[in-house]
């Protein structure tokens, strides 16, 4: 059995950078990682409002 849990929560955050040619690609500051735990290439679910 897999579970994914969520850990951590950026709210109102904006994206630095994306990929285009990479779906699904984005950049957030690596301060705000840090501050949330959230480490580089783990899963991310974003919302666009």
């Amino acid at each position: 059995m897999e579970l994914t849990l969520l850990k951590s929560k950026l709210h109102r955050v904006h994206t630095t950078h994306a990929e285009l040619e990479y779906e699904g690609s984005c950049a957030i500051d690596l301060h705000l990682l840090e501050m949330a735990n959230i480490r580089e290439y783990e899963k991310l679910h974003k919302v666009i409002t």
